[in-house]
C-alpha cells in the first residue's frame, strides 16, 4: 500500500484560487444589474456584436441630425424675429410717408424717422446667433453689412453731388438742392441712384454676404436652405427707400420735387415689404420642414433604441439568481479556507 501526502497549505490555497474568479464574476453581474446591459457586450453577443455596432452607428447618426436641426431651427427663429422687426419698421415708415403733410417740420421728422430706420436695418442685418451672422449666407464669420457711414453713404453722397453739381461734402444741405426739378429727380432716382442698389454695386459697397444660403441635412434624404442673405432683393429695396428719404435732402427740396421723392420712396417701400413677406414665407416653409423631419427622426430613434436595448439588456431576475449563487460560493470559499487553515496534526492522536 502506498501513501501520499497532502499539505494543509495546498488545501488552503485551492479555494483561494477560485475566489478571485468568483469575485470578478460577482462584480460583473452586479454591474449588469445596475446598468441593465451586458458588461462585455462583445463577449456575450459574439458574432452578433457587429450588428449592435451598426445599430449604434445608426442611432448616433440620427441623433446628430436632430442636433443639427435644433441649431438650424434656432437660427431660423432668430432670423424671422429680425425680419419681423425690419418689416414693422418699414411698415411704420410707409404709413408716415403716405400720410406726410406738406410742412417743413413734418418733412424733417420723416427724414429723422428714415435715418433711425436705416440704423435699425443695419443692426438687424448684422445680428448674430452667437456662432454666426444670420444674414451672411455661408460667409458666416463676417458681418454682412458694412459700416453705413463709410463706403455706402459716401457712394450715395458722391452720386447725388455728381448728378446735380452739388458740393462733394454734405451735398444734401446745399442751397443748390432747391434747384433740382421733378424731372431731374425722377431721372436720378431711376438711374444713378437705383444703380447704387443693384446687385453688383450692393456687393461692392454695402454687403460682404454670400448669395448662397447655409444648407442643413434635416433627414437621411433631405437637405434644405436654412438661412437668408443680406443680398436679398427685398432687403436691398428697403435700404434704397430708407436712404432715399434720409440722404437726398428732402427738407431742402422744393415741394413738387419732394413729392416725386416721397412717391418714389413709398413705391419702393411697398415693393420691398412685399418681397420681405415672400422671404419670411420661404423661411417659414423651411421651419415647417424641420419640424416634420424632427417628428420622423424621433420615431426612427425610438425604433433603433428599442433594437439596441433588445440586444444589450440582461434579465434582472436571472442576474439576481446569479448574484445570490456567486455570493454563496464566495462565502463557502471563505469558510472552507478558514477551516483548512485551522487544521493541525496536534489536534489528532
Amino acid at each position: 500500500m502506498r501513501t501520499s501526502f497532502i499539505s494543509s497549505l495546498s488545501l488552503a490555497a485551492s479555494p483561494r484560487t477560485n475566489l478571485l474568479s468568483l469575485q470578478q464574476q460577482l462584480a460583473k453581474a452586479t454591474e449588469e444589474v445596475v446598468t441593465g446591459r451586458h458588461a462585455d457586450v462583445g463577449t456575450t453577443l459574439g458574432a452578433q456584436a457587429g450588428r449592435l455596432v451598426s445599430l449604434r452607428s445608426d442611432f448616433d447618426g440620427l441623433e446628430g441630425l436632430r442636433t443639427g436641426n435644433a441649431l438650424a431651427a434656432a437660427r431660423l427663429d432668430q432670423t424671422q424675429v429680425a425680419l419681423q422687426t425690419v418689416s414693422d419698421i418699414g411698415n411704420e415708415l410707409l404709413r408716415s410717408t403716405l400720410a406726410l403733410p406738406g410742412s417743413d417740420h413734418a418733412v424733417s421728422l420723416l427724414e429723422d424717422q428714415a435715418a433711425v430706420a436705416l440704423s435699425g436695418f443695419e443692426s438687424a442685418l448684422n445680428a448674430s446667433d452667437g456662432r454666426s451672422y444670420l444674414f451672411a449666407g455661408i460667409n458666416t464669420a463676417e458681418a454682412p453689412l458694412a459700416d453705413l457711414d463709410g463706403t455706402p453713404m459716401q457712394s450715395v453722397d458722391a452720386a447725388f453731388a455728381s448728378a446735380f453739381g452739388l458740393p462733394a461734402v454734405d451735398p444734401q444741405s446745399s442751397p443748390l438742392v432747391k434747384n433740382i426739378s421733378p424731372a431731374a429727380m425722377e431721372a436720378f432716382l431711376e438711374g444713378a441712384f437705383s444703380d447704387l442698389f443693384a446687385e453688383d454695386a450692393w456687393k461692392a459697397n454695402w454687403s460682404s454676404a454670400s448669395d448662397a444660403a447655409q444648407q442643413n441635412r434635416i433627414s437621411t434624404s433631405r437637405t434644405i436652405a436654412t438661412s437668408a442673405s443680406a443680398n436679398e432683393t427685398g432687403l436691398r429695396k428697403l435700404a434704397e427707400a430708407y436712404t432715399m428719404l434720409s440722404r437726398l435732402g428732402a427738407g431742402e427740396l422744393r415741394a413738387d420735387t419732394r413729392q416725386v421723392l416721397v412717391d418714389h420712396a413709398a413705391t419702393t417701400l411697398n415693393g420691398a415689404l412685399s418681397d420681405l413677406a415672400g422671404l419670411q414665407a420661404r423661411l417659414g416653409v423651411a421651419q415647417q420642414e424641420i419640424k416634420v423631419a424632427n417628428d420622423r427622426l424621433s420615431l426612427q430613434l425610438d425604433i433603433v433604441a428599442k433594437r439596441i436595448i433588445a440586444q444589450e439588456r440582461v434579465d434582472p431576475a436571472e442576474k439576481k439568481v446569479e448574484i445570490d449563487t456567486l455570493s454563496t460560493q464566495i462565502e463557502m470559499s471563505y469558510s472552507l479556507t478558514s477551516k483548512i487553515m485551522n487544521l493541525s496534526i496536534l489536534n489528532y492522536r
